[in-house]
Parts: C-alpha cells; sequence; structure tokens
C-alpha cells in the first residue's frame, strides 16, 4: 500500500519534471538515469502550440501565478524567456526513441485523443 503511494507521488513529480525539461540533455538525463524502463513505461507528451496561441492564453489567463518561484513573476514573462531558450542549441523537439512512447499536441483537439491513448 505504501510502495503503490509512493509509486504514485514519484510518478507525478518526475512528470513534471520531465515536462519542464525542454533540452534533450536534460530529458535524456531523467529518462536514463532516473526514469529506467525497468520500472516504468516512459511517456513524453510534447506541446508543440504555436506561439501566438500561447500569448494568447498567457493574456488571458487568470490562474494564480503562486506556482512560479518568483513572486512576481507572469506567465508572459515565462512564455517570454522559453521563446528565448529556444533559440539555445539543446532545446530541441522530443525524438522517437527517447521514451516508450511519445506524444505531440498541436492544439487542444488533440488532448483528449492523447489522453484516451
Amino acid at each position: 500500500m505504501i510502495s503503490n503511494l509512493i509509486n504514485y507521488f514519484l510518478a507525478k513529480v518526475l512528470t513534471f519534471l520531465i515536462q519542464s525539461n525542454r533540452s534533450r540533455k536534460g530529458r535524456l538525463y531523467l529518462l536514463e538515469e532516473l526514469v529506467t524502463t525497468a520500472e516504468f513505461v516512459r511517456i513524453l507528451v510534447h506541446f508543440d502550440i504555436p506561439d501566438n496561441v500561447l500569448k494568447e492564453r498567457v493574456i488571458q489567463s487568470q490562474r494564480s501565478t503562486n506556482i512560479f518561484r518568483g513572486a512576481d513573476l507572469k506567465f508572459e514573462e515565462v512564455l517570454v524567456r522559453q521563446q528565448v531558450e529556444s533559440l539555445e542549441e539543446d532545446v530541441v523537439d522530443p525524438i522517437e526513441g527517447e521514451a516508450d512512447h511519445i506524444f505531440v499536441i498541436k492544439d487542444n483537439e488533440e488532448v483528449h485523443q492523447v489522453i484516451k491513448k
């Protein structure tokens, strides 16, 4: 019972960590060193949403920014930072073979289809 609970929370934490690692090197470290194929089914979900759609979403967002480390940080600032980071050489989209399964979501309509899979 306790081991199931630990695995559940560990999976949630690792899922979050992988989502936040846009560099190939960071993802591979997590996927190969921390989330081994012997213990987990490794699934990557890549959100390939156009920048204009993301910008519109963050402008309209009513969500709390308490999730950010910086108290005054806003969603727009995070988006701009991520756009700048996207120019870095190691920030690349995931490719086949990085995980057991890779799903790419390009718009809201695809979310439910991916969840069903």
